[in-house]
């Protein structure tokens, strides 16, 4: 089971770095910041997002749609959290549903759900 773990946040780690450095062009924070700053926030966010989507996984027993809610309500608060207390501030470019970003709304269930893929569909 570790094992399985283990590979389970490393893909999630590779595949949230990946979306973290599309998705950024729609942040103004990213726009203004320093590379040195950069870096460390990109790699700081895959991190937490892997461990997110593999701690959401354990819990809920492998249920996939219970995931899904799971993890977009979590995005959801955690958007509204962060843009409320000025963590971030979304560009014009940001697609927004409910008063937060889409990208970043649907980002821990899509990156999630990929990252079950590649485990369980390729690393049979």
């Amino acid at each position: 089971m570790s094992d399985v773990i283990l590979k389970l946040l490393f893909i999630a780690f590779t595949l949230n770095l990946v979306y973290e450095l599309c998705h950024s062009i729609l942040y103004h924070t990213c726009w203004d910041m320093a590379l040195t700053e950069y870096v460390p926030l990109m790699l700081k966010a895959a991190a937490i997002d892997a461990v997110w989507i593999t701690l959401i996984f354990l819990t809920t027993s492998f249920n996939i749609v219970l995931f899904l809610v799971i993890a977009i309500v979590w995005a959801y608060i955690w958007e509204v959290f962060s843009l409320r207390t000025g963590r971030w501030e979304y560009s014009i470019l940001m697609p927004r549903v409910f008063g937060v970003g889409l990208t970043p709304l649907v980002k821990l269930a899509l990156t999630g759900i990929l990252s079950f893929y590649i485990l369980f569909g390729f690393l049979k």
